[in-house]
C-alpha cells in the first residue's frame, strides 16, 4: 500500500524504451521503398498501437508523445524516423478526420487523454468494479469525485487520473457522458476534444474502397494544393523556372497540369470516350460527385479517372527527369487494362444493368 502512495509519474526517462521500440519497428520494415498510402497503413495500424497499451494507463510525457507524433511524421512523408523531407502536409490537419479533409490518424495527445479518461468514466459509472471500490476506499473515502482533488503525497498515476478529470469534466452532466448517449467511449471522447475543423464533401469519393489507395492518396494531396509543383518549388527558390514540364506552354500549377495541360485533356478524352460517358468538366473528382450513375458506373468511372490523374502526375515526374512523355493513346491503354483488371476482380458485386453497360463498352474479357 506504501508503494501506490509513493509512485511517481512517468518520466520521459521512463517512456525512452517505448520510443525506441517505435523506431525499431520502422528499422524491421525495411521498406523505404512504399508508397505513401502503404506507409500511411502501417502508421495507423503498427506505429500508433505500439503506445496504445500505455495511453491506456498514464497521460504519457507530452515530449515522449511529440516525439512519437515526430517520428510517424517523418515516416509517412519519408519512410524513416529522421526527419529528413519537409512534410507537405501539416501534422495537424494529417490527424483530423477523413470527412474534414485529413487521413484519420490519431493526434497522440488528444487520444491519450480520451484513453485515460475511460478511468474517469468508470470511477461515475461501475460502482460495482473491484477497482472503483479500492477506488472509493483508499483515495475518494466518501468524496464527491465531481469536486475531488487529491493530496500532495498520493501516487503519481492516481494524480493523472484526476488530471484527466478535471480535463473532461465539462463533458460529464449529473455523472453522464453528454457527448455520447450509450455512455462513454474512447472515439466520442476523442472527437469531443478535438479542434474541429470545415467538412469537406468529397471524402467518400476521393476515399472510395473500390479505389487504388495509392490514387486516393494522389488525388488527396492534390485537392489539398500539397504536391511539389514547379509553381510552387520555384517560388521557393528551387528551379530555373516554373513552366510547365509537358507542354511548356503555361506556369505548372495544380489547376493547369490536372486541369488545362493537353495531357490530361486528351487523356480523359480518350477515357471518357472509351466509357461512353461524358467529358469531364473541370476537376474530375467534384465532377464525378454530382454525377447519379448507378454505383457500379461511378466506381468504375471514378477508378478510371483518378487512374488518368495518378498517370498524369507520374508522366509529369518522368519528363522532369527524362525529358520524355509516353503518347496518350499508349497511357490510355493502360489505365484501362488496370480498369478492366480491377472489374474482373470485382464482378460479381455488379448489377445486370453495370454488366450490359460494361459489355457495351468492351471492357469484361
Amino acid at each position: 500500500m506504501l508503494f501506490t502512495y509513493l509512485v511517481l509519474p512517468l518520466s520521459c526517462y521512463n517512456c525512452a524504451v517505448l520510443v525506441e521500440k517505435i523506431i525499431d519497428r520502422i528499422r524491421s520494415f525495411g521498406v523505404r521503398k512504399l508508397s505513401y498510402a502503404g506507409r500511411l497503413m502501417l502508421v495507423k495500424s503498427v506505429l500508433t498501437s505500439l503506445y496504445t497499451y500505455w495511453a491506456n494507463i498514464f497521460l504519457i510525457p507530452k515530449g515522449v508523445l511529440r516525439k512519437i507524433d515526430s517520428i510517424c511524421r517523418n515516416y509517412l512523408w519519408d519512410g524513416s524516423s529522421q526527419y529528413v523531407r519537409v512534410p507537405m502536409v501539416g501534422w495537424e490537419q494529417v490527424c483530423s478526420p477523413i470527412n474534414e479533409g485529413g487521413l484519420g490518424i490519431k493526434f497522440s495527445q488528444t487520444w491519450n487523454v480520451a484513453m485515460v479518461g475511460k478511468l474517469v468514466w468508470w470511477v461515475y459509472s461501475k460502482p460495482d468494479s473491484l477497482w472503483v471500490k479500492w477506488v472509493h476506499h483508499v483515495y475518494l473515502k466518501g468524496a464527491e469525485w465531481h469536486s475531488y482533488s487529491p493530496k500532495a503525497y498520493m501516487g503519481g498515476n492516481w494524480k493523472d487520473i484526476c488530471k484527466t478529470k478535471d480535463i473532461i469534466s465539462a463533458g460529464f452532466r449529473d455523472g453522464r457522458w453528454i457527448a455520447n448517449e450509450k455512455g462513454y467511449s474512447v472515439s466520442s471522447a476523442y472527437d469531443w476534444l478535438r479542434l474541429k475543423m470545415q467538412r469537406v464533401g468529397w471524402e467518400k469519393i476521393v476515399w472510395n474502397t473500390w479505389c487504388l489507395p495509392k490514387h486516393s492518396f494522389l488525388v488527396w494531396l492534390m485537392l489539398k494544393n500539397a504536391l511539389p509543383i514547379k509553381e510552387r518549388l520555384f517560388r521557393h527558390g528551387i528551379g530555373d523556372d516554373d513552366s510547365c514540364c509537358v507542354c511548356q506552354m503555361a506556369v505548372e500549377s495544380i489547376e493547369h497540369l490536372f486541369q488545362r495541360c493537353h495531357l490530361v485533356q486528351r487523356l480523359m478524352g480518350l477515357v471518357a470516350d472509351q466509357l461512353q460517358v461524358q467529358h469531364p468538366v473541370g476537376n474530375a473528382i467534384i465532377w464525378l460527385g454530382r454525377k447519379r450513375w448507378t454505383k457500379g458506373k461511378n466506381d468504375t468511372c471514378l477508378f478510371a479517372f483518378m487512374a488518368v490523374y495518378y498517370t498524369v502526375w507520374n508522366q509529369r515526374n518522368i519528363c522532369w527527369l527524362e525529358g520524355k512523355v509516353m503518347r496518350p493513346e499508349v497511357l490510355k491503354a493502360g489505365i484501362m487494362r488496370l480498369v478492366q483488371l480491377r472489374i474482373v476482380q470485382t464482378w460479381s458485386t455488379f448489377t445486370q444493368v453495370d454488366k450490359a453497360w460494361i459489355n457495351l463498352i468492351g471492357l469484361y474479357a
